[in-house]
């Protein structure tokens, strides 16, 4: 599903640091992903007991720019902007809402991720089995934020 790594990478300091690389799309049509690297090297407590490690994963439209210039441009630097305040709220805490999902609101009440757009916030869903780490996360709109808290609560 997946192509090659791309050069691209923001690095984003912190303790511990980390970074964000992108993965472009191996086929027409698939997305190209962001994912971090560095966030799996803090353990996370889990609500309920446990303990977790993981990166993110955010799929992106494979025309999305992820160029300097574009990464000046709120219309397009949202999606590093986003992750890089989830990565940051779980680095402080050192804790994750849930071993399998989390929501992560842009907001109290949830607000657009960028002007214009209709999407306030990240849902993260990770597989059940022990051996994957990597938790993927899409942004959702306001109406599917709150379906997602009622059936979640």
């Amino acid at each position: 599903m997946h192509g090659q790594l791309g050069d691209w990478t923001a690095e984003l300091p912190g303790d511990p640091n980390f970074a964000v690389k992108v993965a472009g799309p191996k086929e027409s049509g698939n997305p190209k992903c962001l994912f971090t690297i560095g966030l799996s090297d803090i353990k996370l407590e889990i609500k309920g007991g446990g303990v977790m490690v993981t990166e993110l994963l955010v799929p992106l439209p494979p025309e999305w720019p992820l160029d300097p210039q574009s990464q000046q441009d709120a219309r397009w630097n949202w999606p590093l902007r986003e992750l890089e305040r989830i990565v940051n709220l779980v680095r402080s805490t050192r804790r994750w809402p849930h071993e399998t999902r989390a929501i992560f609101p842009h907001g109290d009440p949830p607000q657009p991720l960028a002007a214009g757009s209709t999407q306030s916030s990240w849902v993260a869903i990770r597989p059940v089995e022990s051996h994957h780490f990597l938790t993927i996360a899409f942004s959702i709109c306001i109406s599917s934020f709150q379906f997602t808290l009622r059936k979640w609560s």
